[in-house]
């Protein structure tokens, strides 16, 4: 049985009405498949960067 389907419909649309907030995204950013394989968005290819922490040049 899939994860989702033991969760409470009510349940459920209440997560998805809080995680669906600017700081939802924040925390979970968004996914994209291309390929069959995960990739990250702009934003998070801009901070996993080498050059984006403090102190590199």
């Amino acid at each position: 049985m899939e994860v989702l389907e033991q969760i409470p419909p009510a349940e459920l649309r209440a997560f998805r009405d809080l995680a669906c907030t600017i700081g939802g995204y924040i925390v979970f950013p968004v996914q994209t498949r291309v390929d069959g394989r995960w990739r990250r968005s702009i934003n998070q290819s801009r901070g996993m960067h080498p050059r984006s922490g403090t102190g590199s040049t």
